[in-house]
């Protein structure tokens, strides 16, 4: 019989799943114009966190991000040849945050300050989704953001660990992620008037 943090993780997973399936298509149409620089970071932020949560014990709440690593890292590369391609200063410095917040996450050799690091890198790493979304907010699927909180949700009530370890990071993806749609349906119905 399956245990209810089994349950847990495995609903949270596909709805990991779920969200790349409505991107993907619309990205390989051309739809959505993915950003190589937050993909990128996001791919080894997943491959961190995940790493970081099985050694944090957090059991099935950590297979979201085993889910996260393929869908982030599939999506950077298409991104790398069809993806947005006005990279800004602005984009520049925060993949540079990014990056240096990844290297002194590598140095650090205790599990809060790289978790808090980690979740920097995150943030960073957004940015330039972020603003491009901004100025073109109907060249990103809203769907994979949308169901990011819900599926964070999810992994943090199947994790079997509890400590701040093992939650920042999902909590830090639930409140960007809101954000980020929020944002996103404010300024298409923005330029929807306009136009």
């Amino acid at each position: 019989m399956i245990d209810a943090k089994e349950l847990l993780g495995t609903i949270a997973s596909l709805l990991s799943i779920v969200g790349f399936a409505f991107y993907m298509p619309k990205m390989f149409s051309g739809q959505t114009k993915p950003h190589a620089f937050s993909w990128f970071v996001w791919s080894f932020t997943a491959i961190i966190v995940f790493a970081t949560q099985v050694a944090g014990g957090a059991g099935p709440g950590a297979w979201l991000f085993a889910v996260e690593i393929l869908g982030c890292s599939t999506v950077f590369c298409w991104a790398l040849a069809y993806g947005e391609k006005g990279y800004t200063s602005s984009d520049w410095i925060a993949l540079t945050l990014a990056l240096l917040s990844l290297v002194s996450w590598i140095t650090t050799k205790t599990l809060m300050p790289s978790v808090i690091l980690i979740t920097l890198v995150e943030v960073f790493g957004f940015f330039p989704t972020f603003r491009k979304s901004f100025d073109k907010p109907f060249e990103e699927s809203a769907v994979v953001y949308a169901l990011s909180p819900p599926k964070c949700l999810i992994s943090l009530f199947a994790i079997e660990h509890y400590a701040l370890t093992t939650t920042l990071y999902p909590i830090a993806i639930i409140i960007l992620n809101t954000g980020f749609v929020t944002m996103l349906w404010i300024r298409r119905r923005q330029k929807q008037r306009i136009a």
